[in-house]
């Protein structure tokens, strides 16, 4: 029931134009079927007749229309049904009690005026159900339009910020002091590193921000961001523990990697014994991937956590345009530790 209540409500101005029409109806009403009687028994019976359309139209609109809208279209014409025959017998009563019709014509009301009577209701029910679709037709399209023009900005956001991401600043300072600073001189290593290194810059220039991957695509991509990372710092601790047999899981690229450069940028990667932890486990329902890292301090002692930024926001952002619901994102802060967990469902 969100998509009604907090996205196809009506503003301010909405609700006034629809207090105006209202009262413009229950005018309408009295110029066609006067009401006779004391102003208090007019005052009754428009209350009666109005609120009974109100309910028509807005249980149409909040309600009907609504469950019909997600594809639950039996219950949608239950309620449909509901509010008219509802409606139908609130109408007879009014007029049969309240108005007093009998008593206005001089005898009991035959069968056939009777059945003009309510033929002339399920009109103007017809009539209210109908505007009641229209404008939810209308406010749903407006709504759709401005998610997708919503959707396709975020996208765009992520193209961009994805191909900003190839390069990490991280990665190309070390890869380039580590050139500076061994240019001329013969390292065992010095191959392995360019190799490594030109293969991660390949594999990302090929991806595409908005395409899955096989997962066994992502996870040989953090093999070897890792490996670069120790061999350009040998004093990186890392451990990266996978368990999973499904070879069908898809996910979208870099997503792990977000997780475990968040970890560098804001934690503690040089001890032994408190290593970056990468825990992966996949099946045939959901990947799962937590990273565990110490936190660091400031040089004021003041715990940098670093997870409340820009970073994360667009993180969770990328998460929402592709995955909707079918993702879990959690953080969690120990007095030492910072763990962040994401899971996402196949669907």
């Amino acid at each position: 029931m969100e998509i009604i209540f907090k996205r196809l409500g009506f503003s301010r101005k909405e609700l006034k134009l629809h207090v105006l029409y209202w009262a413009l109806f229950a005018v309408m009403i009295n110029i066609i079927d006067p009401v006779r009687g004391t102003w208090v028994k007019q005052c009754v019976t428009l209350v009666l007749l109005l609120g009974n359309y109100m309910m028509v139209y807005y249980g149409q609109f909040y309600l009907s229309c609504n469950y019909y809208f997600m594809n639950k279209k039996l219950i949608a014409c239950l309620i449909t049904l509901v509010l008219i025959t509802l409606s139908l017998g609130i109408d007879l009563i009014t007029i049969y009690f309240v108005i007093d019709l009998p008593t206005r014509i001089g005898h009991s009301l035959p069968p056939a005026l009777w059945g003009k009577i309510i033929l002339n209701d399920i009109v103007v029910h017809s009539i209210v159900l109908a505007l009641a679709v229209g404008t939810f037709q209308n406010k749903l399209t407006l709504w759709l339009l401005k998610e997708k023009s919503k959707r396709e900005k975020m996208l765009m956001d992520r193209q961009i910020g994805f191909y900003r991401n190839l390069f990490n600043p991280h990665i190309i300072f070390n890869f380039l002091s580590f050139c500076y600073m061994y240019a001329g001189e013969k390292k065992d290593n010095s191959g392995k590193i360019i190799e490594l290194y030109s293969d991660i810059l390949r594999t990302s220039n090929d991806w595409k921000a908005n395409e899955t991957i096989r997962l066994q695509e992502e996870i040989s991509y953090l093999q070897k961001y890792i490996q670069l990372k120790k061999l350009l710092s040998p004093s990186t601790c890392v451990q990266l523990n996978i368990m999973g047999k499904n070879n069908n899981c898809r996910i979208l690229p870099r997503l792990i990697l977000t997780q475990l450069e968040n970890a560098f940028k804001h934690g503690i990667s040089h001890e032994p014994e408190n290593p970056i932890q990468v825990n992966l486990k996949f099946d045939k329902v959901k990947i799962e991937s937590v990273v565990i890292n110490k936190i660091s301090t400031t040089k004021s002692g003041i715990i940098d956590t670093g997870r409340s930024g820009l970073g994360i926001k667009n993180f969770i952002n990328q998460l929402e345009i592709f995955y909707n619901s079918k993702f879990k994102y959690t953080v969690k802060h120990t007095d030492s530790h910072f763990i962040s967990s994401l899971i996402i469902y196949n669907s």
